[in-house]
């Protein structure tokens, strides 16, 4: 009854607006028919059918499975665009909105690659992820509503620089996950490089290769947007700061990839240790670091305890497949020859 009453005052007072009363019935629309919900609930069945598929006698399901994630991944999109078109603008202006935006990205790149690869990993890892990313959209304190941009975000680099920068993040976060299925094929393994291990550690190893041209390009973008909205490309605020230090980081590592220090294991491991940096760049920046970024993210809600639990949860994980592969896959020293094997040199050896 309460809401009826809403909607009726609502238009009695946008009467003489058409404009303003057709995109609040948008809203009332995005609001009945729950794309986000229904997305994460078609992601949810995209990860179980894929689960199911690993059986081999189940193995035909993972059609359905993609299946599945592409209708999910759509009606994503259909929640972003109508965001998009009752604000009338790029909707990924705060935090609940840039974190759907790393979600939609995320599940399309999983998409782009399991097309590619079917291997079922990238989609299994995009499905998890993705409806993890949408669950936390739901149940956190973030503002849902759809409001108007403040100032410093009203110019066209927004539709560009924010959706380049979360991009990247999407690519290491898929990355992680990836980085989780490489070390627990090696563990497997025992450590020995199967083709299919060496597939996805170079598959896992692209990811990160595209994440970090992403990152340096919104880093790039958004010296561009800084120099026109504050007079100056660089001014070490602490987003632009940690974006770099994260951007240094898989750098570095993708260095070490290519000049032989970090093999396919240390690769993986590196893939899931430097997310706390991502995590840090993204979210920990807007909250606990004043500065010009700080704009979208609203007050603290505080340090969730449910990031100590994935903290320790992941320091536990790579203790653990580090122990498992300490001194696995590497050439065994021939062995040495019993006096049964033993060959006699002929004498002319001998005398030589």
């Amino acid at each position: 009854m309460g809401t009826q009453v809403f909607i009726e005052s609502q238009r009695e007072r946008l009467a003489d607006s058409p404009d303003e009363l057709s995109d609040l019935a948008w809203e009332l629309r995005l609001n009945r028919w729950q794309p986000f919900l229904w997305a994460k609930l078609l992601l949810a069945l995209s990860l179980l059918i894929y689960l199911f598929s690993l059986r081999r006698v189940w193995v035909s399901l993972r059609s359905g499975g993609f299946a599945a994630l592409i209708l999910g991944w759509t009606l994503y999109t259909l929640g972003l665009t109508l965001r998009a078109y009752i604000a009338g603008r790029a909707p990924w202006s705060n935090m609940y909105e840039s974190l759907l935006a790393i979600g939609w990205a995320l599940v399309l790149i999983a998409i782009l690659f399991e097309a590619i690869r079917r291997d079922r990993v990238f989609a299994i890892s995009g499905a998890i992820l993705g409806a993890l990313v949408l669950g936390l959209a739901q149940f956190t304190s973030l503002d849902r509503g759809i409001n108007p941009l403040v100032p410093a975000l009203q110019s066209y680099w927004l539709n560009d620089h924010v959706i380049i920068t979360l991009t990247g993040y999407a690519c290491f976060a898929l990355a992680m996950a990836v980085g989780h299925a490489v070390l627990l094929a090696g563990v497997r393994s025992r450590g020995e490089m199967t083709p299919a291990i060496a597939a996805l550690a170079k598959a896992n190893l692209r990811v990160v290769q595209i994440g970090t041209l992403f990152l340096i390009a919104g880093i790039l973008l958004g010296a561009v947007w800084a120099n026109v909205s504050w007079g100056r490309f660089w001014g070490w605020d602490p987003k632009e700061t940690w974006a770099l230090i994260c951007w240094f980081v898989y750098i570095t590592f993708l260095h070490g990839r290519s000049a032989g220090w970090l093999a396919w294991r240390g690769m993986a491991i590196a893939s899931v240790a430097a997310f706390p940096v991502v995590i840090m760049t993204y979210y920990g920046v807007n909250y606990y670091l004043s500065g010009l970024h700080s704009y979208g993210a609203g007050s603290s809600p505080g340090i969730p305890r449910q990031m100590f639990a994935y903290l320790g949860a992941e320091a536990l994980f790579l203790a653990w497949a580090i122990f498992k592969l300490r001194g696995t896959g590497r050439p065994r020293p021939p062995a040495e020859e019993s006096p049964e094997t033993r060959v006699s040199a002929p004498a002319s050896e001998v005398a030589s």
